[in-house]
This record gives structure tokens, C-alpha cells and sequence, in this order.
């Protein structure tokens, strides 16, 4: 059987700038022992025919309903996925999915089915969110950058303190940030509080920082969702270091 890239340009280098910007991710080490999560809007690129496709997976429930994303494809990255290998080789180790008409549900539907990572629907909760307030927003990353907690620990978990000190010693590195930072506290992925405190902190904020749990950033390219978090790990790095300075 045929991948559903075959002569689709469009949706091949759509899935290529995902592995890029997973290879980015790999290469810093911030998705270390198969954590780590990436998803893209892929519809524009999907065939005229794309809704007769025969679903591969079984039907998986969103846990809400989504009606802004009826009959819209995504590309998610696999449960428990290398994030070397979904960098190298995307299209084993993720699926394409539908959402399918009830718009409480999707399934996969190429090229073979690799099950979604369990904040999946956290993340389709929050590009509802984003079609809601027209937020231009194609693709989602969650990364687990360990500079991200060391800076946050040296402000005892106060995210706008981190930010005023970030922006001060590092200026140039926080013009990507267009609204902030922000912070989300939840004991579990599959949580109520993460599924709806992700899609509100993402569409008020530019990264959204989980204690303990990684960062998420989303962007108009793979590489956005990514550039900005590569940004913010690098004014974390400055603060650590001005840390074992003694300069803080």
C-alpha cells in the first residue's frame, strides 16, 4: 500500500518540517527517554478524497467536543516515541488522524497506526481554542528542556519573576514572546485541569511552562512552536549561569 505522501508534496514537506523541528529537539536533549510531543494541522494538504479513507485505528474519544475542528487531519507523534526516531523517520512513528463528524472523537487514517500520545486531546483542545479566538496556529510541541526547571527552581516556581529576569539579562532572546509566559499546575495528563488549563494558557500565552513537566509552545511552523522555546531555554541558560556567578 501506497503512503499517503505519494506524489503529495504539499503534506510531505509539511511532515519533513515536523521531523526537522523534532531533529532540533533531539539534537538538545530536551526529549530525553521517549517523552515529548508533537502534532500538526495538516487539512490543507490532505487529497480531495481524503474523506473516504478507511480508518486503521479504532475510534479514540476526545473527552469534549471540538466543533471548530469537524472533519479537519492531524499529525501526531507516537505514544512513547523516540524522538530521534519520529525525528528521522515521522511517518513510522506518528499518524495522521480525522476527526470524525460527532466531533468528540478521531481515528487514524495513515499511514499505519501508531497511537497518539495521551495529551493528544489536550492539544485538540487547544487548537479548538486557537479557532475559537483566531489564533493562527498549525503545529504544538511539548518538550522537557532541563534548563527550563533549574531557572525556575532558582525562583522557587515564580514564573513572572523568571520572566522580568530573563527580559533584563537577556532582551534579544524575549522579542519572540508577544504575550508572555505562562504557568499550569496539574497532577496528571489526562487531567480535566491540564486538558482545559492547556488550551486557555496557550491562547493567552506563548509557551505555557508545566512544573516538572516540560514546556509547550505552538507556532504557524513546527520550527515557530520550536524557535520559541529555543529562546526561552537560552535565557535559562544565562540566568543559571549568572546564578553560579553569584550575579543573582
Amino acid at each position: 500500500m501506497k503512503s499517503i505522501l505519494y506524489r503529495n508534496d504539499g503534506l510531505a514537506k509539511m511532515i519533513t518540517r515536523v521531523g526537522e523541528a523534532a531533529a532540533i529537539v533531539s539534537r538538545n536533549f530536551w526529549a530525553e527517554g521517549r517523552c515529548g510531543c508533537f502534532s500538526a494541522d495538516v487539512t490543507e494538504f490532505m487529497p480531495e478524497d481524503a474523506s473516504d479513507m478507511i480508518s486503521i485505528s479504532p475510534e479514540y474519544p476526545i473527552g469534549r467536543s471540538v466543533p471548530h475542528l469537524k472533519g479537519r487531519y492531524f499529525f501526531c507523534s507516537g505514544k512513547l516515541a523516540s524522538m530521534r526516531d519520529f525525528a528521522r523517520y515521522p511517518m513510522e512513528h506518528g499518524s495522521i488522524v480525522r476527526l470524525n463528524d460527532d466531533c468528540t472523537s478521531f481515528e487514524a487514517v495513515a499511514d499505519k497506526f501508531v497511537r497518539c500520545s495521551e495529551e493528544f486531546s489536550a492539544h485538540l483542545a487547544a487548537y479548538e481554542k486557537f479557532a475559537e479566538k483566531s489564533v493562527s496556529a498549525v503545529s504544538i510541541a511539548h518538550v522537557y528542556p532541563l534548563e527550563s526547571e533549574l531557572a525556575l527552581k532558582i525562583f522557587d516556581g515564580d514564573v513572572e519573576k523568571l520572566l522580568e529576569t530573563a527580559k533584563s539579562l537577556a532582551p534579544e532572546h524575549f522579542r519572540i514572546f508577544k504575550k508572555g509566559l505562562k504557568k499550569l499546575v496539574f497532577s496528571d495528563f489526562s487531567d480535566e485541569d491540564f486538558v482545559n488549563g492547556l488550551s486557555s494558557e496557550l491562547s493567552g500565552g506563548d509557551i505555557a511552562i508545566l512544573p516538572s513537566r516540560g514546556v509547550v509552545s505552538y507556532g504557524r511552523e513546527p520550527a515557530s512552536a520550536v524557535d520559541k522555546i529555543s529562546a526561552f531555554v537560552h535565557a535559562c541558560k544565562i540566568i543559571i549561569e549568572h546564578k553560579k556567578l553569584g550575579l543573582l
